[in-house]
């Protein structure tokens, strides 16, 4: 992709949804995860002991990303007008952790692990919800039209790979647990965590159109774009890889 890496593993559906307003020529080949790891953690101290005492409070996220999204769809979900807090932009990990350990802020919406070292820094003075209410964060996989076109066998081995991977961290969660510390250099306790709230499974489901489609019109809303209409996600969504890897995995 404008001689990026051929394919990107990781990369969520949030920035792709920027891609498609954009009418970059990209495909998404299939989703490798879906994860829940953005929170909202506030301060007790500040008043806060459920979603109502929200209102009139300073709340940190990072404006323009996915976590500015899940905190506004969070309110929206629990009757409260964005207009009835303030929200604070913070740009740096650290801000992330330190803006409401330290009290600049009364709550933050962030994810892992930046959410649970704040919570752990306040202890039982933190309250924190899951700021996702359900709809995952799809970790993808994407290519450029022009790679995926040229280059189908390929694809379709890449994406072999990963369900091969996907089925041996099924039978063998202990040892992938300890690939993927190993890897990401970071400790049990974190590891355990990811584990229990994210699915690591090769798919394509309707849950991935739904998230970016509610994901486009907040960014219409919000003046993130100049377009005005939702773009069809299909036209950005490559099927035959998958369906041809692990077709029972395809259900859009």
């Amino acid at each position: 992709m404008n001689g990026e890496a051929d394919i990107t593993v990781g990369v969520t559906e949030f920035p792709t949804v920027r891609r498609a307003f954009e009418k970059s020529e990209i495909s998404i080949i299939g989703a490798a995860a879906k994860v829940e790891q953005q929170n909202l953690i506030g301060r007790r101290d500040r008043g806060i002991e459920q979603v109502s005492d929200l209102k009139g409070k300073r709340i940190g996220t990072t404006f323009g990303t996915i976590a500015e999204f899940y905190l506004g769809r969070f309110l929206e979900l629990n009757g409260i007008n964005i207009q009835d807090i303030t929200v604070i932009d913070l740009k740096t990990p650290a801000e992330w952790e330190n803006a409401v350990a330290d009290g600049v802020v009364d709550a933050v919406v962030t994810a892992q692990p930046y959410a649970d070292l704040a919570s752990k820094r306040l202890g039982s003075n933190a309250i924190v919800w899951s700021a996702q209410n359900g709809q995952y964060l799809f970790g993808l996989i994407v290519s450029s039209k022009e790679w995926v076109t040229k280059h189908p066998d390929v694809a379709s081995r890449f994406l072999k790979a990963l369900a091969l991977a996907d089925e041996y961290a099924v039978r063998n969660p202990a040892e992938a647990k300890t690939i993927m510390q190993k890897w990401l250099d970071v400790d049990t306790a974190f590891v355990e965590s990811v584990w229990s709230r994210d699915q690591f499974s090769l798919t394509f489901e309707q849950g991935l159109i739904v998230a970016m489609e509610d994901e486009a019109r907040w960014m219409i809303a919000n003046g993130l774009t100049t377009e005005k209409t939702v773009p069809d996600f299909m036209d950005y969504i490559y099927l035959d890889g998958l369906k041809a890897v692990k077709p029972e995995a395809v259900t859009l």
